[in-house]
């Protein structure tokens, strides 16, 4: 509910359904209609298309062992680094997880010129952490696979318990 006037632009989600054509049956006009905003322009600065988060009214990009964030209130993008080079990013709450070697991280990026590292979990050769990656209220879901036997399994881990099995496969589709 908008109870009060914003200087923020807004964004209000309509959909339309029924057999009506629109400017046959019916014409609508308002005062943004075609109006469209260059959020980032992707260029040498942010060379992939993906491991895009928003957060904080921010868009965040994470390149390797850089996090780019671009607010589009001021137009500006600064660079952090990371301690790691992060694979498979994924943003909950203030905190984002993701893959480095053969650990899971979490990044508090609550304060960007701060930025605190935890590892999470650890394997060592030949199990790889590999395949899928997600995070839903905390618990973390990731996959392992065992280079020898050819067994993937996928755990879940909650904030401080040890990781549990919750599924063992000869590959990793399925899970995520």
């Amino acid at each position: 509910t908008i109870s009060a006037a914003s200087s923020k632009d807004t964004t209000i989600p309509l959909t339309l359904s029924g057999t009506a054509t629109s400017e046959t049956d019916f014409t609508s006009s308002f005062a943004s209609e075609g109006v469209e905003t260059l959020e980032m322009v992707i260029n040498s600065n942010n060379n992939t298309y993906q491991n895009f988060l928003f957060y904080d009214g921010k868009y965040l990009f994470v390149d390797g062992s850089t996090l780019r964030v671009f607010d589009p209130q001021t137009e500006t993008n600064t660079n952090y680094s990371l301690n790691n080079y992060v694979n498979s990013p994924v943003l909950e709450g203030d905190l984002i997880y993701g893959r480095s070697g053969n650990s899971i991280y979490s990044y508090d990026i609550s304060d960007l010129n701060n930025i605190t590292t935890t590892e999470l979990v650890a394997t060592t050769s030949p199990i790889n952490i590999s395949g899928g990656l997600t995070v839903s209220d905390g618990t973390i879901y990731y996959q392992i696979y065992q280079n020898i036997t050819g067994v993937w399994k996928t755990y879940k881990k909650e904030t401080s318990a040890d990781p549990v099995e919750i599924g063992t496969g000869s590959n990793y589709s399925g899970f995520f």
